[in-house]
């Protein structure tokens, strides 16, 4: 009976190997017998790698595989590569993308190739959040890990360089092909390439001693260095002391560029714009001093000491006048000569012998009311005695 059995299915297997040689196929080592028929598991589709394995819809049978018919049909995640959907993230095979495969001691993941080995990194890189990173170059480890550019920056050499020349920030400047804080880079120290030396620091865009006494003679050390105080406008006679702009400094002092330019109630003197009605140095004109013992007041040196007027003056409010002369204080303290008069013995005189006005005299050189005046009563050089008063011109008692 087997013997029967065994004949039947030979005489079955020569006949279908003839068929397929009829057809132009040879019989593959993929041939097997699935529910009584010859199939390629390696492309049928509904014994896709072995018997009645069949493929969903949208496969096809690839290799022995159920693979999809449309590339864009890989689940979220996947990327169809070499006829199947594969986990780019994970896969050591196809890590970050088709075909590239991670070395023996690496391992797949977030898509990278990470070595399994912490110290493993190759010369010039160093691994960053378990990748190997070239810190010269990568724009989101730059110069050290988790350093991103922003998004006009390109990592050169460790720094973030900007792409566009002029996108430096203020106080910045593009030096070298990146941007420097100029006010404190001490290789680019106020600009580009000027570095300080050993013994310096940049601060302010200036190269400053760190020995506080090292300033060369005529400078003093202030917030921005060792400083000129004679000519530096900065700090003009001292630290901090900043001219303004229509100001250079000169000598330690600000002065105006401009020799009209000093403000109502000033006058440009050496010094600069000074107030005369007050500066004791420039006291109603450029360059005069008062004593030591003085004060300038409303243009005049006066005395700080009230007593100290010398002998035939008496200190008023314009200073030591002298009241015999003083067409200002005639006589006594802002008593004023009219314009047409002089002070003389402190009396107000007139200029012109015929300019008295109506009701006076010209008497002694002054114009006298000889109606009234008891020096003068009647006419000049008439005076009135023991008490008389002088009435209508004439002395009564």
């Amino acid at each position: 009976m087997h013997t029967k059995l065994f004949t039947i299915l030979f005489i079955v297997i020569c006949a279908l190997s003839a068929v397929s040689q009829v057809n132009g196929r040879k019989p593959t080592n993929s041939q097997t017998i699935c529910n009584n028929a010859n199939v390629d598991v390696s492309c049928d589709s509904n014994h896709c790698g072995s018997c009645n394995n069949a493929c969903s819809d949208g496969q096809e049978c690839k290799n022995g595989k159920c693979v999809s018919n449309n590339l864009n049909s890989c689940p979220s995640g996947k990327k169809f590569c070499n006829g199947g959907c594969c986990d780019i993230m994970s896969d050591s095979k196809n890590c970050g993308g088709c075909n590239k495969k991670c070395s023996g001691d690496q391992t797949c993941k977030n898509g990278k190739c990470l070595s399994n080995n912490l110290n493993s990194c190759p010369s010039g890189k160093k691994l960053c959040n378990n990748d190997c990173c070239d810190l010269m170059n990568d724009g989101k480890n730059c110069g050290e890990c988790n350093k991103k550019c922003s998004g006009d920056q390109s990592c050169k050499n460790g720094k973030c360089i900007s792409n566009n020349l002029y996108a430096c920030i203020a106080e910045q400047k593009f030096c070298n092909g990146g941007c420097c804080d100029i006010m404190s880079d001490s290789k680019n120290c106020g600009d580009c390439n000027k570095e300080c030396s050993g013994d310096q620091t940049c601060k302010y865009g200036k190269c400053v001693s760190n020995n506080l006494n090292s300033c060369p003679t005529g400078k003093k050390l202030c917030n921005s260095g060792c400083c000129d105080l004679m000519n530096d406008s900065k700090n003009c006679g001292e630290c901090n002391k900043k001219c303004s702009g229509d100001q250079t400094c000169k000598n330690g002092k600000c002065l105006s560029n401009n020799l009209n330019s000093c403000p109502s109630g000033k006058k440009l003197c050496n010094s600069g714009c000074c107030d005369l009605m007050n500066d004791s140095k420039n006291c109603g004109e450029c360059n005069k001093k008062c004593s030591g013992d003085q004060t300038c007041k409303n243009g005049k040196c006066l005395p700080n000491n009230l007593n100290s007027c010398p002998s035939g003056k008496k200190l008023c409010n314009s200073g030591c006048c002298d009241l015999m002369n003083d067409s200002k204080n005639c006589g006594e303290c802002n008593k004023k000569c009219s314009g047409d008069q002089t002070c003389k013995n402190g009396k107000c005189l007139s200029n012109n012998l015929n300019s008295c006005p109506i009701g006076k005299k010209l008497c002694n050189g002054g114009c006298c009311d000889i109606m009234n005046d008891s020096n003068n009563c009647g006419s000049c050089g008439k005076k009135c005695f023991n008490g008389q008063t002088c009435r209508d011109g004439k002395c009564c008692d």
